[in-house]
């Protein structure tokens, strides 16, 4: 075994203990083509949906930004109101075995009913995983595609009273 394989099944090995300790499912949504109709003025986006089992999922950085009137540069009063608000930031570790595309800006994560726009994707060396640094959505609808199954298992039994 080379070198490279021995440090690739290493790193398969580290991402599959993470996956273990910080791993949650997430929905990634591939954008496929978005058209909007000039008369009627319907958006129609064209999506796929690639559930991931098993995700590393670490919190980014959570930031308060904080906006100030002009009013305290120009006049420098005592009251000054502005605005503010929380940044929520994500960072998800995928293997490369949990995705059969590269994700870019255009596409997004819904994780825990909340969409992150993904903002940045590197990839491991040896092609053996990614990280996707994601920036929660405030206010937007997921809109999610949920996949649905049902099963049932019904077990059927057969008396017979000596009756034919």
């Amino acid at each position: 075994m080379t070198n490279m394989n021995r440090l690739k099944r290493r790193i398969e090995q580290a991402l599959y203990s993470l996956k273990r300790e910080y791993g949650g499912s997430i929905d990634i949504y591939q954008l496929i083509s978005s058209d909007t109709n000039s008369r009627t003025g319907e958006t129609t986006i064209v999506k796929t949906v690639h559930p991931v089992q098993r995700a590393i999922i670490l919190p980014g950085t959570v930031a308060r930004r904080e906006i100030r009137g002009i009013s305290l540069i120009s006049a420098n009063k005592q009251l000054v109101q502005g605005g503010h608000w929380e940044s929520v930031d994500k960072i998800f570790i995928l293997s490369s075995r949990d995705l059969t595309f590269d994700p870019n800006t255009d596409d997004w994560i819904v994780y825990e009913s909340q969409k992150f726009k993904i903002d940045k994707v590197q990839r491991f060396e040896f092609d053996s995983g990614l990280i996707i640094w994601g920036k929660a959505v405030i206010g937007d609808v997921p809109e999610q595609v949920h996949q649905l199954r049902a099963e049932n298992w019904l077990h059927l039994e057969v008396e017979n009273d000596g009756e034919s």
